[in-house]
């Protein structure tokens, strides 16, 4: 009997995922801003960036830990942002840390809007967190590149462990 409620829950937790994995993503429609702030990791991140960019929607692009191997300003430059249309941001360890940095360039500048590229997936995250950051003065739009990650089971529960785990503020205690 055990078993079998394990198998039912264990059901129902994967349908309850396959379901809301649509609440996970915000995708905003872009337009212009005065920055266009890339958060770290994937590459395709980066690409949606400069593909922004060259559409005119900002003049500069904020690189949030700019310095990995997959996401750099050499990396950027290539795909065609010019070198000093480039903002960098070093020190980022989580999303938590994205926001926090990137709100000091962006005071430091004077910048009030911003498009905000990371993954789909991560997009809930992110807003979650940059409007605990920021102050209502700042205005963002979400505009994510689509990854193919609807199969990835192991990163849609994680993603919303995480998601649970920022909701609860545990992003000031631990690095996540």
């Amino acid at each position: 009997m055990r078993k079998f409620f394990f198998g039912l829950g264990t059901i129902g937790i994967f349908l309850l995922i396959c379901v809301q994995k649509p609440f996970l993503i915000i995708q905003e429609k872009p337009a212009r801003a005065d920055v266009i702030i890339v958060l770290s990791g994937d590459q395709k991140r980066l690409e949606k960036a400069a593909a922004l960019y060259e559409q005119g929607y900002a003049p500069y692009v904020l690189l949030s830990k700019s310095d990995t191997k997959r996401f750099s300003v050499e990396k950027a430059v290539k795909l065609g942002v010019p070198r000093e249309r480039i903002i960098e941001e070093k020190h980022a360890t989580s999303t938590y840390t994205n926001a926090l940095y990137t709100k000091e360039l962006l005071e430091r500048r004077q910048f009030q809007t911003a498009i905000v590229v990371s993954s789909d997936y991560h997009m809930q995250r992110v807003r979650l967190v940059f409007e605990r950051v920021y102050d209502k003065s700042y205005h963002f739009l979400y505009v994510p590149y689509e990854g193919k990650w609807w199969g990835d089971m192991r990163r849609t529960v994680v993603e919303y462990g995480k998601l649970f785990s920022y909701f609860i503020k545990l992003y000031k205690y631990i690095d996540l």
